[in-house]
């Protein structure tokens, strides 16, 4: 939920595109996910919900 928001609040600000971004795309297909082709603007890992650690530590 927390992700949503953040997202929801992306396309509030304008740093995320209006027609083109995470939650409109939604869902994303595991083939969608695993293509060869990504022209998206956000990654892959934002599309399967992986998050990224910045430290480099396990969760």
């Amino acid at each position: 939920m927390i992700s949503i928001h953040a997202e929801m609040t992306a396309v509030e600000s304008g740093s995320a595109d209006a027609k083109n971004n995470l939650l409109k795309n939604a869902p994303h297909t595991a083939d969608q996910i695993a293509s060869d082709v990504w022209n998206r603007p956000y990654s892959r890992e934002a599309a399967a919900g992986i998050q990224v650690l910045a430290s480099g530590g396990s969760s």
